[in-house]
């Protein structure tokens, strides 16, 4: 079935799975049902440089992996502490891991490909069509430690 999403983009579902093009970038979501909620995202941005909503799930886990290029990260550590993280070809590492409850936002570069898992119990928030998903602009937005950090990542992967 092949609908609008409210993002925008075009869906194309199937029970279980789901093709999502928005804007640049095209998402394969496979969704897991049972208890809890189990999901795999592959991505591919041919977006410009730029910066995805910052957020923070409340009960799930979520794991990024990059197979090609590179995304950065920033991030609130539960300790009150901000890094910035590179992740993939020019980063120390290829994976990242967000606990429940763990704001971050994430910087895309283009011709990256990536993967996204999250695992866990969700809560479900109802403005986010029942999905585990936060907006943490308020803990982003004229937060200078966290603008500086994020202007560190961006000049890291320019």
């Amino acid at each position: 079935m092949q609908r609008r999403d409210t993002d925008g983009g075009c869906v194309l579902s199937l029970p279980g799975f789901e093709i999502k093009t928005i804007e640049s970038k095209t998402q394969f979501r496979l969704k897991i049902p049972g208890s809890g909620k189990l999901s795999l995202t592959l991505v591919h941005s041919d977006a410009m440089p730029s910066w995805e909503k910052p957020h923070f799930h409340l009960g799930l886990w979520e794991v990024y992996v990059v197979f090609r290029g590179d995304l950065g990260f920033v991030l609130l550590n539960s300790g009150g502490t901000i890094d910035g993280v590179v992740v993939g070809e020019r980063g120390d590492r290829r994976v990242i891991v967000f606990p429940p409850n763990m704001p971050h936002n994430v910087f895309l570069t283009p011709q990256t490909l990536f993967s996204v898992a999250t695992a866990g119990v969700p809560v479900v928030n109802p403005d986010k069509s029942d999905n585990d998903w936060y907006d943490a602009a308020d803990t982003f937005v004229n937060n200078v430690c966290m603008n500086g950090a994020r202007t560190r990542v961006q000049q890291l992967l320019s």
